[in-house]
């Protein structure tokens, strides 16, 4: 779902291109391949945000500030350097964004939370509200999002391990009991009560599984 809302973003970015400029830009700029934008993490994209937010305090334009930004070695300027084709046609620093990320390879969360990053840019100077402000608010929402997140792959740890280590016990419990000279396996296999222990423990153990992982899933959200 959240790929489909990035690509959605990137889409309405596109073709909210000015009329006229937008069919210059297209013809003007060729969009680099997904390989030349690297991935970000959540805790990337608020560290743009904060880039941007300490640049756009200099009072610079909009173009000047990715153009800063792409200067500056960093996990965020071959991202500005991506942009900065756009800004040189004519498009909005936001809807030019919002193209290269829909156009990138990036993991779904991550382009969801630049497709975010590219509509506050956008909103920001459709409005003429300051970018500053916006893009400190916008920064802590999303570390405190990547806090969240890591939280709850920590609480979530306990359970997966508890998993594994019971989807893995019955095994580990016929493999004893081998060497210990039961012959376990005969007896599943040679008797019938043993064919219907086999038939209904495996039919337990399968679904076990699943409402294990099916709780995580739910829990992880």
């Amino acid at each position: 779902m959240s790929a489909v809302v990035a690509a959605a973003v990137g889409t309405a970015a596109a073709v909210l291109l000015l009329p006229g400029r937008g069919d210059k830009a297209r013809r003007r700029v060729i969009a680099p391949p997904a390989a030349s934008v690297p991935g970000t993490t959540g805790e990337g994209v608020a560290g743009l945000a904060e880039r941007l937010c300490g640049i756009a305090r200099a009072g610079l334009p909009p173009a000047r500030i990715w153009a800063v930004l792409a200067a500056r070695p960093g996990p965020h300027a071959a991202l500005a350097a991506a942009v900065l084709p756009w800004l040189d046609a004519g498009v909005p620093a936001g809807r030019a964004l919002g193209v290269v990320v829909a156009r990138s390879g990036m993991a779904p969360s991550a382009r969801v939370q630049l497709s975010c990053l590219a509509v506050a840019v956008d909103a920001c100077e459709r409005a003429g509200a300051p970018l500053a402000a916006s893009l400190e608010g916008l920064a802590e929402g999303l570390r405190a999002q990547e806090e969240a997140r890591r939280e709850r792959e920590t609480a979530l740890a306990a359970p997966r391990a508890t998993a594994a280590v019971m989807t893995a016990l019955p095994a580990v419990g016929l493999l004893l009991g081998a060497v210990l000279g039961a012959n376990p396996f005969a007896v599943l296999a040679g008797t019938a009560v043993g064919r219907a222990v086999l038939v209904l423990g495996g039919a337990l153990w399968l679904a076990g599984r699943w409402w294990i992982r099916r709780l995580v899933a739910v829990a992880a959200g």
